[in-house]
């Protein structure tokens, strides 16, 4: 999901864990992920609604992006 010069991704990080990365694409160029951090299991959909992030997955996880 992006919301301005943020974009929010999940995927697996090496651990096999479910992970979100905050990705500044401020140049599309050259995207810097800013961030990462462990978030729940079987984490699915992911939406931003201004600086909140909100991912689904075995229930649901809000993130302050600010």
């Amino acid at each position: 999901a992006i919301s301005g010069k943020m974009a929010v991704v999940i995927g697996r990080g090496k651990s096999g864990k479910d992970m979100a990365a905050l990705v500044n694409i401020s140049s599309v160029a050259q995207p810097k992920v800013s961030e990462t951090f462990d978030i729940l299991e079987s984490a699915s959909a992911l939406t931003i609604k201004d600086q909140t992030a909100i991912i689904a997955g075995r229930g649901i996880e809000i993130i302050n992006l600010a």
